[in-house]
Parts: C-alpha cells; sequence; structure tokens
C-alpha cells in the first residue's frame, strides 16, 4: 500500500509511475523553498514597524491560501486501485498505528 508524504511523495506508488510521480521525486514540485525566498525578499522591503504592525499576518493569510490550494487539489485525487479495493472490502484496521508498532516493529526503530 502506498504511503501519504506531506509533498505527496508516495501517492503513485501502487500505480505505474506517472511523468508527475518523477517529478516530485527530483523536488522540481516543491514550490517551499522558493516561497521562503520570495518572503525574505519582501520583508527585507518593508520597514520593522511595518513589519510589527501588519507585516507578521501576511504570513498567515498565505498559509489560508495554501490550505484551500491544497485541499481542493486533495478532493480532486482518486484513491489508488490497491487502496480503494481495501476500502471496498472494508479490510482497514481499526487502530492502524496499534498494529504497524505489532507487526514491524524493526521498521519503526
Amino acid at each position: 500500500m502506498g504511503r501519504r508524504d506531506a509533498d505527496g511523495d508516495g501517492m503513485g506508488q501502487d500505480q505505474r509511475p506517472s511523468r508527475l510521480y518523477y517529478i516530485c521525486r527530483n523536488g522540481a514540485a516543491r514550490p517551499a523553498s522558493s516561497s521562503r525566498n520570495i518572503a525574505v525578499l519582501v520583508f527585507s522591503t518593508i520597514s520593522g514597524d511595518q513589519f510589527l504592525s501588519w507585516g507578521w499576518r501576511v504570513p498567515f493569510w498565505l498559509s489560508i491560501v495554501m490550505v484551500a490550494v491544497g485541499l481542493y487539489i486533495r478532493l480532486g485525487i482518486l484513491e489508488t486501485p490497491v487502496f480503494q479495493r481495501i476500502l471496498d472490502m472494508q479490510q482497514t484496521a481499526s487502530a492502524p498505528v496499534i498494529e504497524v508498532i505489532r507487526r514491524q516493529p524493526k521498521e519503526i526503530i
């Protein structure tokens, strides 16, 4: 079964790897570093008083937008066929963390 990372790295693991999968593996689809660079450039142009009065709120506003876009994208992605079959057969674990600890303790450590 495929895993889910914060960057969607393992989402194509149960299927034949697509072009997007390889782009994600390269890091080309990870905008975090460019976002940080843009933030540094923008915040270096405002004064300390401006930053203290309103500038500190901008990252929070942007994160709300990013969460909304991410949720929209995630809701549009279908589950992998293997995971969908497991859901259809109702074979999901009631306590998956405990099951992983019991079955694969060496891999955790």
